[in-house]
């Protein structure tokens, strides 16, 4: 399971340090939460919190997409 790091204001996702997007796919990963909790104390970033990243299989399945076209 991998985490990314999103914005409690905004709702974006952190890409690198000081670059943030809307696309969760986009997003900087993790290897687990305290990873991710480390960079934050090491770069001194507040009002973020680690939030679990699907895989786009699982993302595919959640939004009512196909896993892949059909050809």
């Amino acid at each position: 399971m991998k985490y990314v790091l999103r914005n409690n204001a905004t709702g974006r996702y952190l890409k690198r340090s000081g670059v943030w997007v809307s696309r969760i796919d986009e997003a900087m990963t993790f290897a687990d939460t305290g990873e991710a909790r480390e960079f934050c104390q090491a770069h001194r970033m507040e009002n973020v919190q680690p939030v679990q990243q699907l895989m786009p299989y699982l993302m595919n399945l959640l939004s009512g997409r196909p896993p892949f076209a059909a050809g």
